[in-house]
């Protein structure tokens, strides 16, 4: 994840105006960026791991510093992990800096402690205001840069018919803000060619082809994932809230010459051949675009139907296709919850379906350990040991080895999201508490199947006997038995995620670091899109700088009944309204755009 660093420089009027402290460049410039440097790397070596990559810490990421600066806690117990100047007042700082009275070290709990000098830096990064690098080495990519790159590749087809099929991910906006990491734009190409992946319906795994100044454009053949070029593009340009043509700019533009050009080289009918890759993954990575382009059914009778699966026939004839575990919690509820694996072949070798059954509660028929023998369906010879759920989860093998996931009512109904009294996440992956379909679930299972200490085996041996004890014991197994089974699923699906995303993950400093040791991508490109945007970051989007932006605001009423007067004023634009198509046709991106003059929306209505 960690990319070799480039030369750093920092907005230095700007940082001060921020932060108010300019005593962190008292001693000039290059030791103001030494103390970020320094202070940052600290908390990559030591802290990240635990907060930032598995987020062992709810929101708790030691490289963001929104996530350091951010209120927490309740009306009794308010506090922060950074106050800016306060090291006193910072959480952080008592965690590292301070011997832990549980245990009499500083954190972190365990592996190498940071030196005496290491430590120190910290501090006095604090007491400076916590400023962080800001990358000013990248050069900026312009539309030009990013439209010359898809006609150059476009160009390199000889096949007509073949320059149909390739689409574009871009991630010029992430590129061109200094506040990004370059791991982060690691993480990012990673976090495409996963999700693309996982929205596949073949059975290899399709690298999308990074291009392009910066390798600030992923390109994909989309059949190559089973994917028509046309119906399922198209579901992906309905809900695109930052198209824009360049058709229409004045004659002898070049912006205007590239888009004819790419509409002479792929035809009109395709539209848009490039969306952005932030935007792409956040979105159709959840309902409704991921169950579209995975074609995903509405009921899991259907979903198992397809793979192969009678659950039914399994639990009658128990033999040997269907193992079953219990736990009294689990990293999403802290009900009881009854997990299922079933063998699934169809789609691939060794293939599997994981079904778990979720509870509002632990009494009465929601206890596993007195009810293991549901569900209740019809043929159920022991409906007086059958559990009633509220709902599920359920994990399957894509035919290329990774995962699809489907979220089911009690009934076995497709919803979009988990009940919040069933099932929450801390990690709010998907801006919310809400664990929705697909996000939530990629982002919990980084590593495919998560292991777990199974309950059910020896919290039943009381309750049930006799028969129902026969065929209980025909499910169970023993842990050791279970840590096989989930190590060898695991395996499965971390090779192919290897083979996915290695090549964006593996290189520089990070090239023999395990791809199952790096955050999880389409998790991480989907919480910094969905951060707040400031004067900084709406320049950006809109292709120009924070000074030139700010005069456009100050001098155009147009701009300012956009919302964005509040940007001027230090403050942010929520991405929900930035990127919002649900009160327009138009986004306010799109009609910032026009009010900049930068290009004409482009959007694509469906009738279903």
């Amino acid at each position: 994840m960690y990319v070799r660093r480039r030369r750093i420089v920092f907005a230095l009027i700007a940082l001060a105006s921020t932060l108010g402290v300019a005593q962190a460049w008292a001693d000039g410039p290059e030791a103001g960026l030494d103390l970020a440097v320094k202070a940052t790397g600290v908390l990559r070596k030591y802290c990240y791991r635990c907060h930032g990559e598995e987020f062992k810490v709810p929101e708790y990421n030691v490289l963001d510093r929104q996530s350091l600066i951010r209120e927490r806690g309740d009306a009794d117990d308010r506090y922060v992990y950074i106050t800016p100047g306060k090291p006193d007042t910072s959480r952080l700082w008592d965690r590292i800096g301070h011997e832990q009275p549980e245990t009499g070290e500083r954190m972190p709990p365990s592996g190498p402690k940071p030196s005496t000098s290491e430590i120190d830096s910290i501090k006095q990064w604090i007491t400076a205001g916590a400023p962080f690098p800001v990358d000013t080495a990248r050069k900026l990519v312009s539309d030009q840069e990013v439209i010359q790159a898809i006609v150059d590749h476009l160009r390199s087809l000889d096949d007509p018919g073949e320059r149909k099929r390739w689409r574009y991910f871009t991630l010029a906006t992430l590129h061109n803000n200094p506040k990004v990491r370059n791991d982060e734009l690691n993480l990012a190409r990673a976090a495409v060619s996963k999700l693309l992946n996982s929205l596949s319906r073949r059975g290899t795994i399709a690298v999308p082809a990074a291009i392009g100044p910066g390798q600030t454009v992923l390109a994909l053949d989309i059949t190559r994932l089973g994917w028509d070029q046309r119906e399922d593009w198209g579901r992906v340009l309905a809900v695109y809230p930052y198209g824009l043509t360049f058709r229409n700019r004045p004659a002898g533009d070049p912006l205007r010459k590239l888009a004819q050009e790419i509409d002479d080289l792929v035809g009109e009918e395709v539209g848009l051949p490039d969306v952005r890759a932030d935007w792409f993954v956040d979105t159709a990575s959840r309902p409704p675009l991921y169950h579209a382009l995975l074609d995903l059914p509405t009921t899991a009778a259907e979903l198992e139907r397809r793979l192969g699966v009678d659950v039914d026939r399994d639990f009658l004839e128990a033999d040997g296709r269907l193992r079953r575990a219990g736990l009294d919690k689990s990293g999403v509820s802290s009900q009881y919850r009854l997990l299922d694996r079933h063998d699934a072949d169809t789609q691939a070798k060794d293939g599997y379906y994981w079904k778990s059954f979720d509870f509002r509660t632990d009494a009465g028929t929601a206890n596993i350990f007195r009810f293991p023998l549901g569900p209740v369906f019809a043929a159920n010879p022991f409906p007086r040991l059958a559990f009633e759920h509220a709902g599920g989860e359920l994990i399957f093998s894509l035919p290329n080895a990774l995962q699809g996931y489907l979220l089911v009512n009690a009934k076995g109904d497709r919803i979009d999201a988990g009940p919040s009294d069933v099932v929450s996440d801390d990690l709010k992956t998907s801006g919310t508490s809400l664990i929705v379909t697909g996000l939530s679930c990629m982002s919990c299972h980084r590593s495919g199947m998560i292991p777990f200490p199974d309950r059910l085996l020896g919290g039943t041996r009381a309750a049930v006997g006799g028969d129902a004890r026969d065929k209980l014991d025909r499910f169970t197994t023993t842990q050791a038995e279970w840590d096989k089974i989930l190590a060898r699923d695991q395996a499965r699906f971390l090779k192919a995620l290897e083979e996915a995303t290695s090549v964006f993950l593996q290189v520089g400093a990070d090239k023999a670091k395990p791809v199952r040791d790096f955050a999880e991508p389409v998790a991480a490109l989907s919480r910094l899109y969905q951060k707040d945007l400031d004067i900084g970051a709406v320049a950006v989007e809109l292709t120009t700088d924070a000074k030139t932006l700010r005069t456009l605001i100050q001098a155009g009423a147009g701009l300012q009944r956009l919302g964005l007067g509040v940007v001027v004023e230090g403050g942010t634009i929520k991405r929900a309204e930035w990127d919002s198509l649900k009160e327009s046709t138009l986004s306010t991106f799109h009609k910032a755009s026009l009010e900049l003059r930068r290009g004409t929306p482009y959007r694509v209505y469906r009738t279903e």
